[in-house]
């Protein structure tokens, strides 16, 4: 059974949609109709959908946006919110953004901020770095979450489930009818 989403819930991304429109900007309005406002299970709904019901958080994010839009590496941005559709990636990438956003805001003639550059002698690239009076420093930024909880508490759901099921199959086929022993 599909938990559809609510028509409230629609309304309240819908809004935040015209009151932010960078969003349709910088996404395109074709993939916001096509990721965001589809009717889907609620519990397969980008997570973009849910961060956009909430005005603060939507304002937040839009401003963040707003202080990246110019930057070289937007397309970087767009591409992990597009992707990034469940709370285990969005979250973690998010905060990526709103970091990145507040030293990019703060840029000066000796401090400047740069986006996912590349390591020196090494194939890796680090989050951030940040250039101040002449030195370097790189930064790699993560997000401490619930996922092993929300994991284990989903493996535990889907156990649940199997069980029920099977203990309901078995119950049907050991049911006898009063009409068995005619």
């Amino acid at each position: 059974m599909i938990e559809e989403i609510r028509e409230d819930e629609f309304e309240a991304v819908k809004n935040n949609l015209q009151k932010y429109p960078l969003f349709k900007e910088l996404l395109s309005k074709e993939w916001i109709n096509l990721n965001i406002l589809d009717q889907e299970d609620r519990f397969k709904k980008h997570f973009l959908f849910w961060h956009l019901i909430d005005n603060n958080r939507a304002k937040t994010l839009q401003d963040d946006l707003n202080i990246i839009k110019d930057d070289s590496k937007i397309t970087s941005f767009i591409s992990k919110i597009k992707k990034f559709r469940d709370q285990d990636n969005f979250d973690p990438f998010r905060t990526e953004l709103q970091v990145y956003a507040y030293y990019k805001s703060k840029e000066s003639d000796d401090f400047k901020v740069l986006y996912e550059p590349q390591v020196p002698n090494s194939s890796r690239k680090n989050d951030i770095l940040i250039k101040f009076r002449g030195e370097d420093h790189y930064v790699e930024i993560f997000t401490l979450t619930h996922d092993g909880i929300d994991r284990h508490n989903k493996d535990l759901q889907h156990k649940t489930t199997q069980i029920y099921t099977q203990i309901s199959q078995a119950s049907i086929k050991n049911i006898k009818s009063p009409l068995d022993n005619l």
